[in-house]
């Protein structure tokens, strides 16, 4: 099992949406468009609390552990 991290700036086209934040995490063949969730502000009143949710990852670490999987989390801001 290997998790790494990958810390990247919002896209441009993210940016103009209005996202503020978000992360996926990506097993071996899925790519980070399929996993992705954003944070918009505008759509969602509790949004602080959904980014800190979204960054509490340790469920997700202990599931690639017991399965043995490889995933790359993929945060962008």
């Amino acid at each position: 099992m290997a998790w790494r991290k990958k810390n990247l700036s919002l896209t441009a086209e993210q940016r103009e949406r209005g996202v503020v934040f978000s992360s996926a995490l990506c097993r071996k063949g899925e790519s980070e468009r399929d996993t992705i969730h954003e944070v918009i502000p505008a759509e969602n009143d509790d949004w602080r609390a959904t980014i800190e949710r979204l960054k509490d990852v340790r469920f997700f670490k202990n599931m690639a552990r017991d399965f043995g999987w490889d995933v790359v989390e993929i945060v962008r801001s």
